[in-house]
């Protein structure tokens, strides 16, 4: 299967109801908060979610709360920055209706830990974006722990993977943790 008949069949599941994606989100941000890469980490890279995915906003509380330097990407041309970023900052809307934060200075710093959307992932952990390969080009070569966040419903047997695709090493549904070794994996 393609890459983009998986999207267009993981996005079928997009639709949640308010209340469903609001408990779904919580549980997926109680999980991610209780990560040890996430304890230890001092800089975290998150997104500000769009209506199809996790709802970000209070993982980004909760973190920033427990004094996280938190960072969300800001998109320039082909690439992404990240800008420093806190709740109740103003944002606007970016490229492809994504939130930025409206002051976007670009910072230099490289986060211990990226939590990143998915559209879907597979059991080797491969991570099926949206498309554009932003989140690939930036993590690409560094040292940075991956986390992905998703729907359970959106695991696939296997997602082609491209030569340049980063996996995760750990993904959050709301149905738990996966961690990248075999014995965690469903």
């Amino acid at each position: 299967m393609d890459k983009e008949l998986l999207r267009k069949i993981a996005k079928l599941s997009e639709r949640l109801p308010n209340e469903v994606r609001e408990a779904y989100s919580r549980t997926i941000s109680e999980f991610t908060v209780s990560l040890k890469e996430i304890k230890e980490a001092r800089n975290v890279l998150l997104f500000l979610s769009l209506p199809n995915e996790p709802d970000t906003d209070e993982l980004i509380a909760k973190l920033h709360a427990q004094g996280k330097n938190i960072f969300v990407p800001v998109v320039r041309g082909e690439e992404f920055v990240i800008s420093a970023y806190a709740p109740g900052d103003p944002v606007k809307y970016g490229s492809f209706g994504i939130r930025e934060p409206i002051c976007d200075t670009a910072s230099e710093v490289i986060p211990d830990v990226a939590v990143v959307p998915m559209v879907a992932f597979d059991n080797a952990f491969t991570r099926l974006g949206h498309g554009k390969g932003y989140y690939d080009r930036y993590l690409a070569g560094k040292d940075i722990v991956k986390i992905g966040v998703c729907y359970a419903s959106r695991k696939f047997k296997e997602i082609p993977r491209d030569p340049n695709d980063v996996a995760m090493d750990v993904i959050v549904t709301e149905e738990g943790i996966l961690k990248g070794d075999e014995s965690n994996r469903r």
